[in-house]
């Protein structure tokens, strides 16, 4: 997770709020071609690489990780090298070629384009407005603070192409093309899947955290860091949990799974720690029958809890980084 603004307007400090907490390791600020880019590194895979990464004229500024970087580039340090290396040999068709997670931006001055690309499932924010000016974050609070206006999110799946001059769309791309036929008849390539997808996502540098429920999820994925022995530090909050399900998983994970507690108390802190220090966000129900609201996302105990579980983590082992 890293954080990213861009902007051929001045970016006041202010819009650097919620977006810096993102990337912990390194504010970077450069302006290159009348563009100022500023980037927030959370350092987890390779070297530490200083972004935006400039070379012929093509400015790469990324949030995510690539997981394949070493297939593209075996000698990439780090996993941005592999994405301005693939771009330049294949250009964004070679976007397509990226294992990840991922939201990308890319200044080609040479070609006079602006390319911006999400993974398959935009599991990375990011907002944008090419027009007169052009504003980009992982945050649109920053977009808003540079340039009042409204913003759009890159969807899903999406490389999009602007021109640099006109600020045109010039092409749309998928960057994958699903087939939802099925064909298996058993579970055995979905384990198969499974498993390579945690194991992948599997911190270079640091043990991970996983928020452990009694439900599928998270007992999924804490079945598969135990049974390749990948160390890992496991937090359950047993509160509106299956308890014997629970007792059953720290039984098998031993001392490396803790139970802590969420307390009125720390209901109060946590949700002011959220509001002030984190984006607005909401859980939208409106799609449900029987729900069919919105909820601050900052009241529900889910975000709370998870909240809790990551500062008193932090707190005790500073070196985690990435979150399962």
């Amino acid at each position: 997770m890293c954080g990213i603004i861009i902007s051929d307007l001045v970016i006041p400090k202010n819009a650097y709020k919620f977006v810096e907490k993102r990337g912990p390791d390194n504010t970077n600020e450069i302006s290159y071609q009348d563009i100022n880019f500023v980037h927030f590194l959370l350092h987890l895979t390779g070297k530490i690489t200083l972004q935006p990464l400039i070379e012929n004229n093509i400015v790469c500024i990324f949030n995510g990780e690539i997981y394949n970087y070493k297939e593209i580039l075996p000698d990439a340090n780090s996993d941005v090298e592999s994405i301005l290396h693939i771009y330049k040999e294949k250009g964004v068709e070679g976007l397509k070629e990226l294992d990840g997670e991922f939201a990308i931006v890319i200044f080609d001055f040479n070609r006079n384009e602006i390319i911006l690309s999400s993974d398959i499932f935009h599991t990375k924010p990011l907002f944008y407005r090419i027009d007169e000016h052009i504003v980009i974050s992982s945050y649109e609070s920053a977009c808003q603070i540079i340039n009042k206006n409204t913003y759009k999110s890159i969807n899903p799946n999406e490389i999009i192409v602007f021109d640099l001059f006109t600020r045109e769309l010039k092409q749309k791309l998928d960057i994958y093309e699903f087939d939802l036929e099925q064909k298996n008849n058993n579970y055995e390539d979905y384990i198969t899947a499974f498993e390579k997808a945690v194991i992948k996502r599997y911190p270079e540098h640091c043990k991970p955290l996983v928020t452990l429920s009694s439900g599928l999820d998270s007992g999924a994925i804490a079945c598969c860091l135990n049974k390749f022995n990948k160390p890992s530090v496991f937090v359950s909050i047993p509160k509106n949990e299956h308890i014997p399900t629970l007792i059953s998983r720290s039984k098998i994970l031993g001392n490396t799974h803790k139970f802590i507690d969420l307390t009125s108390n720390d209901k109060s802190y946590y949700f002011n720690h959220l509001s002030n220090n984190s984006e607005p966000c909401i859980w939208d129900w409106r799609y449900h029958k029987r729900l069919n609201h919105i909820d601050n996302a900052f009241n529900m105990c889910t975000m709370m809890s998870k909240s809790k579980i990551i500062t008193l983590t932090k707190s005790n082992e500073p070196d985690i980084k990435f979150l399962f």
